[in-house]
């Protein structure tokens, strides 16, 4: 029942072992793309991975070498998942980010504090809410690649970015939205079709 899933993490950045809502029942290892074993170990767990998620910037995994149409020639048939803070077009596509620093960049800090009538102190969510929002963009994203992905065929790309799942969360934003629906492209077969990207 469900999938056997695998977290893949740096072993040179920083990390939490365990998170209790999210990592039971997953497998976890260390890999460092910096290095040829390590791509080749990456090269290896694609090959019989059907989804594959990750969380780099924009560019960040094509430069060493697993881009989205790397990846569907290494595995064909695989659907992909692409997470970033800040979406892949717009200024501020090559930024670092994580749900606190997207919270205070969409305005939500702000907002709590106005609605703690303290307009002059920002204040923090008391939650990763975007984390969790996103990780459920995240989960539709690669449904419906399967699902489309058993119909027609091919390789699948989807992407979610913290920003859309704010824009579902602040009203009056006015950030695009367009249906979480992955379309297919070429001969490597994917393409983006769930991020509202910023810009």
């Amino acid at each position: 029942y469900g999938a056997d899933v695998m977290l893949v993490n740096a072993p040179h950045l920083p990390n939490i072992e365990a998170l209790a809502d999210t990592s039971r029942g997953k497998r976890s290892a260390l890999v460092d793309l910096r290095t040829e074993e390590g791509r080749a170990t990456l090269r290896e767990l694609l090959a019989t991975a059907h989804v594959f998620v990750q969380g780099y910037r924009p560019g960040g995994l094509q430069a060493l070498g697993f881009g989205v149409d790397d990846i569907a020639r290494l595995r064909p048939g695989s659907v992909q998942v692409s997470l970033s803070a800040y979406g892949a077009l717009g200024p501020w596509r090559d930024r670092r980010g994580f749900d606190s620093l997207v919270q205070t960049a969409m305005g939500f800090n702000l907002a709590e504090a106005q609605a703690a009538g303290t307009p002059d102190q920002p204040r923090p969510l008391p939650m990763q809410i975007l984390d969790e929002a996103t990780g459920y963009l995240i989960a539709f994203g690669a449904a419906a690649a399967l699902a489309r992905q058993r119909q027609e065929g091919g390789s699948w790309h989807a992407c979610a970015t913290a920003p859309s799942s704010a824009a579902r969360r602040l009203p009056g934003s006015c950030l695009p939205f367009r249906p979480a629906v992955p379309r297919r492209a070429g001969d490597v077969r994917y393409r983006c079709g769930m991020d509202a990207d910023t810009g």
